[in-house]
């Protein structure tokens, strides 16, 4: 910008802030209502240039005429008395070159350019002097702009970026840019994002970032999946919730966002997974859905889980669909897998065979029984009796007394 001073420049301002009164003082000359400058040292007319005014900027266009709430040279901009302006926003209406849009106007008059900005230690993005707003791609990293053009940080609830369908929570970090593709530890707790930066919650599969509430699920293993709460934070701890397939609900147990099941966390025992959890035992099936009640393994072992998916040990009675106040008993020693299982033998003088209490039929006062390969001789509490001899309700004698294994021998008479 070339600078023209002019004599009287105090007096010039004076007249020119009052509203430019018809009348022509020093330099300045008004006619039919237009301002003209005439340079005060060979008295031409000023064309395509600028005069100061002490500390104000005029310019005179090719006419001579000063400008007034123009964009000049698509660089600076004066106001409606002719005064550039500087340090200050304007928003400037360029329909003809579809430049429409909030502009900068710096300490020396000129409008920012290209590139960030910081303005009252808030960042802002500049594309041909115009204030970008919305999603942008600078240097292949995406940002958001307000709509003011502050830049944004931190969590931010917004529509779809993609296809403006439905609103989702995305994350910028302290420099701008959009978090995606893959989990960020933000404030202690761990978070995902997909390929457009949309916070995923539910059941999810990192692999290629579907999840459930937005994508079928139904064939996906558990194992392949992790849970992210609604607030999207990965889960930990318990959690009565669907399925990945929405056909059920359970508890599950879940260690950064996995479910325990018989393939993560657990001891696996015959198909399902054992694991001790805070001091207590639990059971979960391959698809993590913890177990509840009697439990049968593939090798035919029993263990019993409370309402709460507790392991309960020693004499239990059992009532469900399947026992109706069936006494067993479990192990109360052992390692993972072992502990709990149902007891084979005679224990407080009951006989127990995979841990259901061994007893005579109701009404027949005794019974022959062998559970192991052993041979024994019971009533219907299920007490073992273990010498002398005994009549059941049809009148056959059983003669009990111990071999020399330990066992017992049992001599039948009618």
């Amino acid at each position: 910008m070339k600078k023209r001073y002019f004599a009287g420049a105090a007096v010039a301002a004076m007249i020119l802030t009052a509203g430019m009164a018809t009348t022509s003082f020093a330099d300045w000359s008004q006619q039919n209502g237009k301002w003209y400058y005439y340079n005060d040292n060979n008295g031409r007319l000023v064309r395509n240039d600028w005069v100061c005014s002490k500390d104000a900027w005029y310019y005179m266009d090719y006419n001579g005429v000063m400008q007034t709430n123009s964009l000049i040279d698509d660089t600076y901009y004066v106001n409606e008395n002719g005064v550039m302006i500087t340090n200050t926003w304007k928003y400037i209406n360029n329909s003809r070159w579809n430049e429409s849009g909030w502009r900068y106007f710096g300490a020396n008059g000129k409008a920012y350019t290209n590139g960030w900005k910081q303005i009252n230690d808030v960042w802002y993005h500049f594309t041909d002097s115009v204030l970008d707003i919305g999603w942008v791609e600078i240097d292949g990293k995406i940002y958001h702009l307000e709509d003011s053009g502050a830049m944004t940080t931190g969590w931010r609830k917004l529509a779809d970026r993609e296809d403006d369908w439905g609103e989702y929570w995305y994350y910028f970090n302290s420099s701008g840019k959009l978090i995606y593709d893959g989990e960020l530890k933000i404030s202690g707790e761990t978070y995902i994002f997909d390929h457009s930066g949309r916070m995923l919650t539910g059941w999810v599969n990192e692999s290629d970032y579907t999840s459930t509430g937005r994508d079928d699920l139904s064939n996906s293993d558990v194992n392949a999946l992790r849970y992210f709460r609604s607030g999207g934070q990965q889960m930990n701890g318990w959690r009565y919730m669907a399925s990945p397939d929405d056909a059920e609900e359970n508890w599950y147990y879940f260690k950064d966002g996995r479910a325990y099941s018989t393939s993560y966390k657990t001891t696996e025992a015959c198909g399902y997974g054992i694991a001790k959890i805070k001091g207590e035992t639990y059971c979960f099936d391959k698809k993590g859905r913890m177990k509840t009640g009697l439990v049968e393994l593939s090798d035919g072992r029993k263990f019993y889980f409370d309402s709460d998916g507790k392991m309960k040990t020693g004499r239990i009675v059992v009532n469900d669909d399947n026992h109706d106040n069936e006494v067993f008993y479990f192990t109360t020693s052992g390692s993972i897998g072992t502990r709990g299982d149902g007891f084979t033998g005679v224990k407080d003088g009951s006989l127990y065979e995979n841990g259901r209490l061994v007893s005579a039929e109701e009404g027949m006062k005794y019974e022959k029984v062998t559970v192991d390969g052993k041979t024994y001789v019971v009533n219907e509490s299920g007490k073992v009796k273990t010498s002398g001899t005994v009549t059941d309700a049809d009148g056959v004698k059983y003669k009990i007394t111990k071999d020399q294994n330990g066992g017992y021998k049992v001599e039948v008479s009618w």
